[in-house]
């Protein structure tokens, strides 16, 4: 490549280390700009959860549109006697566990899924918890909550546990109304905190709050900087001073 000089410094770029650098930084700075997506996405969830908390909770039956992100419902029915443990849950204390869903029967052959809270699991996984469901007619308050069917799953989505009870490791839809033989709404209730026959339940709105997301940005760009640091510092070299004239 050519060979620039400026203030008694020659800078003399190598191609393939440029074209490397080029590839790093682009690298590095797309994951800092992801990042900055990322905070402002936990943002706006963290506002939408905040306004969702000033407007009292609505009645919502089948056949109602459906119901916005965090917004607070009363539903009425009846639990079938089914449970879907919900696996690698943790709760505040970092302890391992799985979140307790239970489909609650709205109209014939139409469900919702009710997160009732997190249970404690046995690092054996052998033993699952037992999980008391509650009968007859319930009334239920809680949030909407869209859960998200993206991510690896290295084994089966659904595990069955003999005849009432599946472990999951994610909230698949259509895989979770196949199993109920029910139609499932494509959201789930976060039961109330204060309400009765839950589990633990402390329900995050984000899992990482946007300053961290801030924070990793900014490593990413002072990784990106420090890069470009170096590459100009390996290819730049001092001219050496000429001799001076002897008369």
């Amino acid at each position: 490549m050519r060979t620039l000089h400026l203030f008694r410094t020659r800078f003399r770029p190598n191609l393939m280390g440029t074209l490397l650098t080029l590839v790093l930084v682009t690298f590095l700075m797309s994951l800092g700009f992801w990042q900055l997506h990322r905070a402002e996405e936990k943002k706006e969830l963290l506002r939408l959860a905040k306004a969702q908390t000033l407007v009292p909770p609505s009645p919502w039956q089948v056949g109602m549109a459906l119901p916005k992100l965090f917004q607070g419902l009363v539903l009425q029915g009846h639990y079938l006697s089914y449970t879907l443990l919900l696996d690698n849950q943790y709760s505040e204390a970092h302890q391992w566990g799985y979140h307790v869903l239970n489909a609650l029967l709205v109209a014939k052959g139409h469900v919702v899924l009710v997160d009732r809270g997190w249970v404690l699991g046995d690092l054996r996984r052998s033993v699952l918890p037992a999980i008391e469901i509650p009968s007859g007619a319930v009334l239920i308050q809680g949030q909407a909550y869209y859960p998200s069917s993206k991510g690896l799953v290295l084994g089966d989505v659904i595990e069955p546990h003999g005849t009432n009870l599946a472990v999951i490791e994610r909230v698949d839809i259509k895989l979770v109304s196949n199993l109920l033989h029910k139609k499932v709404s494509p959201f789930i209730i976060r039961l109330d905190k204060r309400a009765a026959g839950g589990y633990a339940r402390d329900w995050p709105i984000v899992s990482m709050p946007p300053e961290r997301h801030y924070a990793y940005a900014l490593q990413w760009f002072a990784m990106a900087f420090i890069l470009v640091l170096i590459y100009l510092i390996r290819s730049a070299s001092k001219l050496k001073k000429p001799p001076p004239n002897v008369p």
